[in-house]
């Protein structure tokens, strides 16, 4: 992708001032999406933003100026043909993680329950992935991938879904306190009488878990009177009727511009964001997101006490400007 050199000024959007190195891991992620656009064309996938992607390019025409992630959907059936497709279609260095893989190393380099996919740190070296992705210097620049799923008419067994996923997210996010307090044993047991299957103690169990949740989140097939879609990662704190969003804004894409390129989204795109975020979805709130911002606070901080302990005097700023001259200097 091209992007002009202004792209990567410091600018300010909405009183927020995004900054040179948010500006190249934009870029650095549209170039992963435009990837996975062009495979899920190839094979006539429906591929949508979402979430604070669908938002910031209908009301940003961008990224939402405090965001710093892409999110992008696709229905359960597009979504798994398209985790089929990726191991053989992903140019070199451009990797499946998290639970989709079956190699260890990338599992653990996504500890999510979607689709992610990255740019692996075994392939590159800093120059290689630097010059890709437009000097930005952090490994494991991606975008995450999310199923949308039928919600059944069934409400107590939407209820018993939604109690099994909060149960194994929670076991997940907690799995170091029960081993501390021996109780990662009675809580195995516990998934395994609720989902009726063994867990193999043999094999990685947080593997285990987010497999499972996946497939529990399957559990409901398309059915005539199957008219709202779901995805269950945020709602596993729902208490009462759950209800999604309405699945025919699905049936139909069309394109709104997003720094420079044409982003894929619902084509009922009002009625979507208005389904999601409300009918005050024009008014922006800043940091809204749920998680840490920027995403690459820490890999920031580390690169920083490298500099500091072989004593280089330039900025991690000016390192990734000049980022040519400062690796032949390194």
């Amino acid at each position: 992708m091209h992007f002009p050199k202004e792209f990567f000024e410091e600018e300010v959007r909405c009183d927020f001032t995004v900054s040179p190195m948010m500006k190249r891991a934009w870029a650095a992620e549209l170039e992963i999406l435009e990837i996975i656009l062009e495979i899920c064309d190839r094979h006539q996938l429906g591929c949508f933003a979402a979430g604070g992607t669908l938002l910031g390019a209908i009301r940003h025409q961008g990224f939402i100026p405090w965001d710093d992630d892409i999110d992008m959907t696709l229905l359960r059936d597009d979504y798994d043909a398209l985790i089929r497709y990726l191991p053989d279609e992903l140019p070199d260095g451009i990797v499946v993680a998290g639970m989709h893989t079956e190699n260890p190393r990338l599992q653990r380099a996504a500890r999510i329950p979607n689709l992610r996919v990255i740019a692996d740190e075994e392939y590159w070296n800093l120059a290689t992935y630097m010059s890709r992705f437009h000097g930005f210097p952090f490994f494991r620049i991606g975008i995450d991938i999310f199923p949308l799923d039928y919600v059944s008419r069934d409400q107590t067994f939407v209820a018993l879904q939604l109690r099994i996923c909060h149960m194994l997210m929670f076991t997940i996010h907690n799995r170091e306190l029960y081993i501390k307090e021996g109780l990662l044993e009675d809580q195995l047991l516990e998934i395994e009488r609720a989902c009726g299957i063994a867990l193999d103690r043999s094999q990685d169990i947080e593997h285990q878990l987010w497999l499972l949740y996946d497939g529990i989140s399957r559990q409901t097939t398309f059915e005539e009177s199957c008219k709202e879609l779901i995805n269950l990662q945020f709602h596993t704190e729902a208490t009462g009727p759950v209800h999604g969003r309405p699945a025919d804004l699905y049936d139909e894409v069309t394109y709104l511009p997003f720094e420079g390129m044409q982003m894929p989204v619902p084509k009922d795109y009002i009625r979507t964001v208005t389904a999601i975020f409300g009918p005050d979805y024009m008014t922006p709130v800043k940091f809204a997101a749920g998680h840490e911002y920027p995403f690459y606070k820490t890999q920031e901080a580390a690169l920083q006490e490298m500099f500091d302990a072989d004593g280089m005097t330039v900025s991690i700023e000016e390192f990734c400007r000049n980022w040519q001259k400062a690796i032949g200097e390194v």
